[in-house]
């Protein structure tokens, strides 16, 4: 460490040393001056996509994914857009601050530029259960008898009400509350049925 620690005051300009002594203190638990060191390495070398996805990560790994997102993972992208890697990281903070739907449009994005990319397949199944089918118009049938939409058919006010959005963590999304079930067509004149012929 002292020898990393000295590489680095030597050469403050230098990224790869910066990297280099941001993964020593990772190592040894010290994250917060692996994340000092890595955001250094980001400075000193804007146009290393590799820089800004390392400052992302230690961003991401105290909690703040905001940041991670603004000032890493998208300063890459705009270096590599396709770089698989940099959008499976930016789905991963994208759904930690609950925005499953963007999160799953970045996870099949990373899939898009790496089909094999497994954290990515593997956390886009882990959400899909959770995201809001898009809404859909009851298609309206006309009566076999008169050729007009009948207007007592009944509706659930259960299947209107969506599940809770849930909310993700490192281990992935937790489970929420499911929709409620629907009540079900309710039938006219019930009790009255034929009469027996005697």
């Amino acid at each position: 460490m002292e020898s990393l620690l000295a590489a680095a005051a030597l050469a403050p300009t230098n990224a790869h040393s910066l990297s280099t002594l941001s993964a020593a203190f990772l190592r040894t638990n010290r994250p917060e001056e692996s994340l000092e060191a890595a955001a250094a390495a980001a400075a000193v070398d804007p146009l290393s996509a590799v820089a800004h996805n390392n400052h992302g990560l230690l961003l991401a790994g105290l909690g703040r994914h905001e940041e991670a997102i603004k000032d890493a993972y998208v300063l890459g992208l705009r270096l590599e857009p396709r770089d698989a890697e940099l959008l499976c990281n930016l789905a991963t903070s994208t759904a930690e601050l609950g925005e499953l739907s963007s999160a799953a449009t970045f996870f099949a994005a990373a899939l898009d530029a790496d089909p094999a990319h497994a954290r990515a397949k593997t956390n886009l199944a882990a959400i899909q259960p959770f995201l809001q089918p898009p809404a859909t118009l009851p298609a309206t049938a006309p009566s076999a008898a008169g050729g007009e939409a009948p207007t007592d058919v009944p509706h659930s006010s259960a299947a209107a009400t969506p599940s809770p959005r849930p909310a993700a963590s490192a281990r992935g999304p937790r489970a929420g509350q499911g929709m409620g079930r629907s009540t079900g067509k309710k039938g006219k004149g019930k009790g009255k049925g034929k009469r027996k012929s005697r």
